[in-house]
């Protein structure tokens, strides 16, 4: 991994110098389904569509095309939480088969096993995945009503959820995925960043 960013800091300092725009991010959506006190980009799909509407799987697909050719390389998926598309897939296959080097930005609750197959036949680059807490009451505390039960659902029960469900049996797949701990809320910081440390880097 450490191979990786230096390479990917060297081809980001020579694009640079040539005004080439290597690096992205595609908001997939504002929609989540955690309401974090901290967020601003959460919108409900009402506000969301008082205001516009979101792109469609081949207006993004489009804007990769356009994107890849004036240079891009590395492209992050975020939101909102990105896993709320119905057509996440086709978005992120599209991508992908364009060359592209993409990361996701995730809380992790939705992931199952249809994304961890899609994932296995066309690997990303990176899953972040952030961590609200150690607990389904860290959780409901910082990302409101229903996060908890989110939490648990990641693999049946909480405690190593999301990522169990990510590294499977082994872990054999050579997946990279991160998790970024919130710190410094209320009185689970350390059980929140043991957790992490324990899921900082695995494969799926």
């Amino acid at each position: 991994m450490d191979q990786v960013y230096q390479i990917k800091q060297v081809l980001s300092a020579r694009a640079a110098l040539q005004t080439v725009p290597i690096s992205g991010a595609f908001e997939l959506t504002p929609r989540c389904n955690f309401r974090c006190k901290m967020c601003y980009i959460r919108m409900t799909p009402q506000q969301m569509t008082a205001i516009g509407r979101e792109r469609t799987a081949l207006e993004w697909l489009e804007m990769g095309r356009q994107a890849r050719d004036a240079g891009l390389l590395f492209l992050l998926l975020t939101g909102g939480e990105p896993f709320l598309r119905p057509d996440f897939e086709e978005i992120y296959t599209g991508l992908t088969k364009m060359g592209l080097s993409i990361s996701i930005n995730t809380n992790g609750s939705l992931l199952d096993d249809g994304l961890r197959a899609l994932f296995r036949r066309l690997p990303p680059a990176m899953v972040n995945v952030t961590v609200y807490g150690a607990s389904a009451a860290g959780y409901e505390t910082l990302c409101g009503d229903g996060a908890g039960s989110a939490h648990r659902r990641g693999a049946g029960h909480r405690g190593r959820d999301q990522h169990e469900l990510l590294h499977g049996a082994g872990g054999s797949d050579g997946l990279l995925c991160r998790s970024f701990p919130v710190l410094d809320h209320m009185g689970w910081t350390h059980d929140t960043l043991r957790y992490a440390q324990y899921a900082r880097s695995a494969a799926f």
